[in-house]
């Protein structure tokens, strides 16, 4: 599946990695159709960490 990787401060990269899968009959998959950001988010990729 395709994913949004932060790798480090100001770095995202658009990636291929592995399907999710199942691991304990609690869990499921939910197919995301839309996503956002919240302002930690922001300062992970502007500063490398909450602050």
């Amino acid at each position: 599946m395709k994913a949004i990787v932060l790798h480090k401060k100001m770095d995202l990269r658009y990636e291929d990695v592995p399907d999710a899968t199942i691991k304990d009959p609690k869990e499921v998959i939910v197919k995301m159709l839309t996503g956002g950001i919240c302002g930690s988010d922001q300062h992970y990729y502007t500063q490398g960490g909450n602050g």
